[in-house]
């Protein structure tokens, strides 16, 4: 920094010294050179200007002041720009730049120094100069720093102008100021352009103390322009490039015309402008092309972008130009690299030249990396033609009659087609495309029809409908939707019709002859020929040109003869059999057609017919005299009722009884004829019916009708097992046969039985037997656990397939085998013995409800079998003994029942307070109440339900368990009653008290029989030795 101020006081004190003595100081060499190309740096930059003689390019200049003011303001200053695009610049790319009031332009450092180098120099690294020496930019004097951006990606730019900055710093006037600028572009071109060098200060003018030129970032390399020299021109460019482009061709290669240069807005096929280019490099090294329709004026752009391979259109505001991106492609030529591109477009009728010979220039630029732009320009390449006009012969084509002469007649109402033209580019064979024009009919009172499609190859086709009165219409042709400018109204000449709307007249006196031309008229026939005649139409328009006889109404598809005026008869022949109605009206010339009449007439060759037979045949039928009806019909003339007659077999179809006829029916085209024969059980019934028509045909007979009858219900048999019998076990297989043997057969799908093991009164619901198939005969069989004993019933109910009524079956009774029944009228169980004394063993009561024959087995879990009988005595061993009690029929135990039984030793003491099963209650007072003393569960037992348990009645006064008035007293507090009540409380009382005392009294003497009887056993069971003493109890009273 101090180096830089001693230089700049040095040349302060040398500007002044010489402004002093008049003259200059010149700091360089003063001679001008003329303009070249530089070698390459290192890194393969070098530089073209503008000067002659070549190698040069264009001088640009783009006005920045209009742009953005950079802020720069004072001397020895600067300013940061921000770039709108990543600027390539060696093997860097920048997004900022530094601008300095001194002429640099810093990209890898900010540095405002004043004192310029030789380039390369690593004072100043990665730096641009367009005029680096000691300026100064203040806005008091008019200078600034302004930047401004133009382009759209990839061909971006922007132009940073040093505007009037002093040279040197110190002047202010406007012969010292100089303006200059740098043009950065997207793809890395720089190009540094001057507008005015020239400063009054002589050794600073055109650069001669500047350093013109480009430095490396790392300052080791750089292109040098000028260093010191009065090299830099008014309106000269430097480029600064690493390498060079080249257009080699630009053509039109498929314009119409015999010269190729006629484009016909929006024709069908796409035009192609090629254009061929190359770098130095390679293919790698080109960045867009550029193919500028109309440069200077409409100046619409076609574009190709290398790196993102794609085809746009740029600055058509007009809507001129239709690019088909997916159609314009570009190929490199393997051997030469030269890159070939083929943009497809079309031009539209916006298109901005008024006529053809406006013809219209086209240039083709190439932009590369880091280079200057190539383009070629052909002058006049091609016209656009805007004319159009409508080439053909017109005709009109009726929807009737087909091709209507101008001037003849057309029909009223009738759709008319207008074709034979076609839309044209002026003076060529190329059609119009159907997208971009109408064509319209109009007539004399402007109302337009219109065609808005015509396709290549195809004629127009307007559709017209002429008015539906009689009249005329002039119709006219033109061509419209287009430009506005451009529209084609010229017509192609007048097109007259004539139009008759008026139906012909009425053929009246139509009439059918039967076998001759000749004979009266007839309304029947037996046959299909006849003869029709009428009277002539009129028709005062296009006049009559026949007629039409049909069998069914105009429109309705009916075959039609046509017979041409003047005929007035015609013959027909097979006409079909039946009701017909012939129909005749005229047609005119142009094909309207009058009003129709018609004819009636009758052609019947046909008998009666039989239809409808009810009931069905060979369908069952539950009744002797069934209700039969059939229909008798003849749709032409009719049935004769007096001829209607039937004849019935019961014995098959040869023993028919004779004809009876049927009386009471009308004459009618159908009718229904009921009888009601009386038929037999069986399928030989036959019935037949027969009839003639009106018109007196033959008899005809019905086919041979077969009917069954079935009356009788059907029958059950064969029931198993057979009643009466007794059966040995309860699970049983039940049988019936049900016959339905002469009728129509069993109805399986109403089979249902019913079952009861508890008498005839308790049966089943009826349950459905699923089984069966169905036939005259149906055995039902079905297994069934019933009861044993004599209460078993089953019954069966069914009905046959002509639906007579159900039939129930009887009541079926089963007998099956009963078991034994034992009854124990000794031992009780839980009784208690001594080993000394017998038992009685007594089952006397025992019996068998079917009367068969058992014997009676006694055993005990310790002693074993004690014997066989009804009535035994024994004695058992001591010990708690399991008896059990058998039914035995054949040595097997049909049926068993088990007692419990006590046994103890005689010598032992009878021990009073003995608790068998621990229950807290003893043995003795258990058994004197009937209770178990091997069960101690029955401690908590409320067997009198008087709220107190076994135990309790025991503990508290040892009360009887089983008497619900014997248990222990219950305190209530005392209620005082009301005096009132004291009365009917003291009766209630009373008689409550004499109640409880019968009840007592019938209790206490129940209690002393069975204490007495139980006593009586015990003593019998106990020695006499031995008394026996009770435990004494305390009362609650006591306690």
């Amino acid at each position: 920094m101090r180096s830089d101020m001693s230089e700049r006081v040095v040349l302060v004190l040398m500007l002044v010294f010489s402004f002093l003595l008049g003259g200059h100081i010149y700091t360089g060499d003063a001679e001008e050179v003329e303009g070249k190309k530089s070698a390459p740096d290192a890194y393969g930059y070098f530089y073209i200007d503008s000067l002659d003689p070549a190698p040069k390019l264009p001088y640009v200049w783009i006005d920045a002041t209009g742009g953005t003011n950079a802020g720069v303001n004072g001397d020895d200053t600067g300013a940061t720009i921000s770039l709108p695009f990543a600027f390539p610049f060696y093997d860097k790319t920048y997004t900022q730049v530094y601008a300095t009031s001194n002429g640099l332009l810093c990209l890898e450092q900010t540095s405002s120094t004043f004192s310029n180098r030789n380039i390369p120099t690593t004072y100043v690294k990665g730096f641009i100069a367009p005029y680096w020496d000691d300026l100064s930019v203040y806005s008091s004097w008019g200078a600034h720093v302004y930047y401004l951006t133009g382009g759209s990606a990839p061909n971006r730019w922007i132009a940073i102008e040093w505007h009037r900055a002093s040279c040197p710093f110190l002047y202010s006037g406007s012969s010292y100021q100089i303006t200059f600028e740098v043009i950065l572009y997207e793809n890395g071109l720089i190009i540094c352009s001057y507008q005015d060098v020239t400063t009054s200060y002589s050794s600073y003018s055109k650069g001669g103390s500047a350093t013109a030129g480009i430095n490396s970032p790392d300052g080791t390399t750089g292109v040098k322009y000028s260093y010191n020299q009065k090299k830099l021109q008014d309106h000269m460019s430097i480029y600064y490039i690493t390498h060079k482009t080249k257009v080699w061709e630009l053509e039109l290669l498929n314009g119409d015309g015999v010269q190729n240069n006629i484009l016909y807005p929006l024709k069908d096929e796409y035009y192609v402008i090629r254009t061929k280019v190359s770098s130095d490099i390679g293919p790698e090294g080109l960045s867009c092309v550029e193919v500028t329709l109309g440069p200077g004026k409409e100046d619409i752009r076609l574009v190709y972008d290398f790196e993102t391979d794609l085809f746009i259109k740029e600055n058509d505001n007009y809507g001129a130009v239709y690019l088909n991106t997916s159609l314009c492609r570009a190929t490199v030529d393997s051997e030469t690299g030269n890159v070939t591109i083929l943009f497809y477009f079309k031009v539209t009728f916006n298109y901005p030249r008024e006529s053809f010979d406006d013809r219209v220039d086209v240039k083709s630029r190439v932009w590369g990396r880091g280079c200057a732009p190539d383009e070629i320009l052909k002058e006049a390449m091609f016209g656009i033609e805007k004319r159009v006009e409508l080439v053909g012969e017109l005709k009109a084509v009726g929807e009737y009659n087909g091709y209507i002469p101008p001037g003849t007649w057309g029909r009223g109402g009738e759709t008319v087609w207008f074709v034979g033209l076609k839309g044209m580019y002026y003076g060529s064979n190329v059609q119009l495309p159907p997208e971009i024009y109408t064509v319209e009919v109009y007539d004399q009172f402007m109302k337009i029809w219109t065609d808005e499609w015509i396709e290549i190859g195809e004629e127009m086709n307007v559709t017209v409908e002429l008015p539906e009165e009689t009249t005329y219409r002039v119709y006219n042709v033109r061509i419209v939707g287009l430009v506005q400018e451009y529209d084609v109204s010229s017509t192609v000449g007048e097109y007259r019709i004539r139009v008759d709307a008026d139906a012909p007249g009425v053929p009246y006196n139509f009439e059918m002859h039967a076998d001759d031309i000749m004979d009266p008229p007839a309304s029947m026939d037996d046959d299909g020929e006849v003869y029709f005649t009428w009277d002539p139409a009129v028709d005062t328009s296009s006049g009559v040109k026949g007629y039409y006889i049909s069998l069914g109404p105009r429109g309705s598809g009916a075959e039609s003869y046509f017979v041409e005026e003047p005929l007035t008869e015609v013959e027909l022949r097979d006409l079909p059999e039946g009701e017909q109605k012939v129909y005749i009206w005229s047609v005119d010339m142009v094909g309207n057609e009058g009003n129709e009449i018609f004819l009636c007439i009758v052609i019947d060759e046909s008998p009666v017919e039989f239809s409808g037979f009810y009931p069905q045949e060979r369908v069952w039928l539950n009744t002797n005299r069934p209700l039969i009806s059939i229909y008798i019909n003849d749709s032409l003339s009719g049935v004769n009722p007096k001829t209607i007659q039937y004849r019935v077999s019961t014995n098959g179809i040869g023993a028919y009884g004779g004809w009876q006829t049927v009386f009471g029916y009308e004459v009618d085209k159908s009718i229904r004829v009921v009888v009601q024969p009386t038929l037999k059980n069986g399928q030989e019934n036959y019935i037949q019916f027969r009839a003639k028509d009106v018109v007196g045909n033959e008899y005809v007979e019905s086919p041979d009708y077969n009917l069954w009858v079935d009356t009788e219900p059907v029958r059950f048999t064969s029931f198993t097992p057979r009643e009466g019998e007794w059966q040995p076990t309860t699970l049983l297989t039940v049988s019936v046969k049900i016959d339905d043997r002469s009728g129509s057969g069993v109805d399986p799908g109403s089979i249902e039985y019913r079952v009861s093991t508890r008498g005839v009164r308790h049966y089943t619901p009826w349950m459905r037997y699923t089984e069966a198939s169905g036939g005259r005969s149906v055995v039902v069989s079905f297994e069934y656990e019933f009861a044993r004993g004599s209460e078993n019933y089953v019954q069966f109910r069914a009905r046959d397939m002509a639906g007579n009524p159900v039939a129930v079956s009887k009541d079926y009774r089963i007998l099956v085998k009963t078991l034994p029944v034992l009854v124990i009228e000794s031992p009780p169980s839980g009784d208690v013995y001594l080993d000394n004394e017998s038992v009685v063993f007594d089952a006397r009561g025992s019996y068998d409800e079917d009367g068969d024959e058992f014997e009676v087995v006694w055993s005990s879990s310790i002693d074993g079998e004690i014997g066989r009988g009804e009535y035994l005595e024994r004695e058992l061993s001591a010990g708690d003994h399991l008896i059990t009690v058998s039914a035995v029929v054949n040595e097997q135990v049909v049926v068993s029942k088990e007692l419990r039984v006590k046994v103890l030793e005689h010598e032992e003491d009878l021990d009073l307070s003995l608790d068998s099963d621990g229950d807290h209650m003893p043995d003795w007072w258990e058994m004197e109440y009937g209770l178990d003393p091997l069960d101690s569960g029955d401690a908590q037992d409320d067997p009198d339900g008087d709220g107190f348990t076994n135990l309790e009645e025991y503990v508290k006064g040892g009360h009887d368990p089983k008497n619900p008035w014997d248990h222990p007293s219950v305190e209530a507090p005392p209620v005082e009653p009301k005096e009132e009540e004291l009365f009917s409380v003291w009766v209630l009382v009373l008689i409550l008290v004499i109640l409880i005392g019968v009840v007592m009294y019938t209790g206490v003497m129940s209690r002393r029989v069975r204490q007495a009887e139980r006593r009586r056993q015990v003593g019998r069971r106990v020695p006499r030795r031995r008394e026996l003493k009770k435990p004494q109890h305390r009362s609650e009273e006591e306690d």
